[in-house]
This record gives C-alpha cells, sequence and structure tokens, in this order.
C-alpha cells in the first residue's frame, strides 16, 4: 500500500477509465462539428442497416451452399453404396435383413441350409463345426469369424470381404454364410472327413 492508504494500481486504471469516457463524451470536438459527430445520423444509420443485411444475405448464402454441397455428397454416397451392394452379392443386406425377424433364428437358420443344399448339414468337411453347429448359439459370431479370417483363403477373404473390421459390422448370418461358402470349397478340395 502507498502512503496515504490508497492503492496507486486502482488509482491508475481508475484516472484511465475517467479518461476514457470522457474522450467519448468528447468525441468530434466544440463547436458546430463536434455536435454533428454526436448527433444521429439517417445516412449512416442507413449504411450500418445495409452492412448488416449483406453480412446475413452473406450468410445465409453460405448456409445454402453448404446444405446444397452436403445433399450432392449425399446423394453420391447412396449412389456409390447401391452399387457397391449390387456389385457385391454378400454385402446385399437390407434394413430388413439388420432387424431380428419374428420367426425367430429358426427361419433364418433354415434360409442358409436352403441357400447351401448341396452341403450336408452334418459333416463338417475337414472344418471346426458342421453347419448345424456353427448355426448352433454355442458357436458366436467372433468364433466363426476369427476360424474364418484364420482358415479361409485370402482370395476368399477379399472376395466376400471378410475382415477384422467386418466382426463388428456384419452379422452372425453374414459369418454363417461365408462359412458355408468355406465349407464347399473345401467339399470341392476333398476335404470331407
Amino acid at each position: 500500500m502507498a502512503a496515504g492508504g490508497r492503492n496507486p494500481q486502482k488509482s491508475a486504471v481508475a484516472r484511465a477509465r475517467k479518461e476514457a469516457r470522457m474522450a467519448q463524451e468528447g468525441a468530434g470536438g466544440g463547436g458546430k462539428e463536434g455536435a454533428a459527430g454526436r448527433a444521429f445520423s439517417q445516412d449512416a444509420a442507413d449504411a450500418a442497416a445495409a452492412k448488416r443485411n449483406k453480412t446475413k444475405a452473406d450468410r445465409e448464402a453460405r448456409e445454402k451452399k453448404a446444405e446444397e454441397q452436403a445433399a450432392k455428397e449425399k446423394r453420391q454416397a447412396d449412389k456409390r453404396a447401391k452399387e457397391e451392394m449390387n456389385n457385391n452379392p454378400m454385402l446385399n443386406v437390407t434394413e430388413a435383413d439388420d432387424k431380428p425377424k419374428e420367426s425367430g433364428a429358426a427361419g433364418e437358420e433354415e434360409d442358409i441350409v436352403a441357400r447351401f443344399a448341396d452341403l450336408e448339414v452334418g459333416c463338417n468337411y475337414g472344418a471346426t463345426w458342421t453347419l448345424a453347429e456353427a448355426m448352433d448359439d454355442k458357436v458366436t459370431k467372433k468364433n466363426l469369424a476369427d476360424f474364418l479370417l484364420s482358415a479361409a483363403p485370402d482370395d476368399l477373404k477379399e472376395e466376400h470381404g471378410m475382415s477384422k473390421g467386418a466382426i463388428k459390422k456384419k452379422p452372425k448370418d453374414f459369418w454363417l454364410e461365408c462359412y458355408a461358402v468355406y465349407l464347399r470349397t473345401q467339399s470341392g478340395a476333398g476335404g470331407e472327413q
């Protein structure tokens, strides 16, 4: 504390504020010019309003352009996804397929068995499980995926999109189909036991 009980720092701040206030009040100087500088001017108000309107219009134009760009990108992405689905039948999973069917897992298993009718359901063709065992709840999606990623040939993995990333993204039905395809390749290669 300085002599007299005053804080010189606070005094300097207060003095600076007072000077700024005085400078603001006296803007434009004295006389006719000073009074004109402090008085309301319609031209200045119109210019400020025009500037605000231009800024608002520019912002709206940018937002509209961004929305159009986002919509265009979404359409292109949807188109690419649709083409990819058409080109790769293993990826041809619709939203209805993602949702559990009312008939339950038995209907899905029958569908897979029907599609791979040329395989004997009770034969494992040298693999870990038979097709019937693989469909059972005891064999998890992760079990199937790990087996296929280690045992399936690289060209089969690439053809059907089997990868570590697909473990979380694809349902068990996808892995069952891949397993059935693998069994089919094993049965054709003479891997029957």
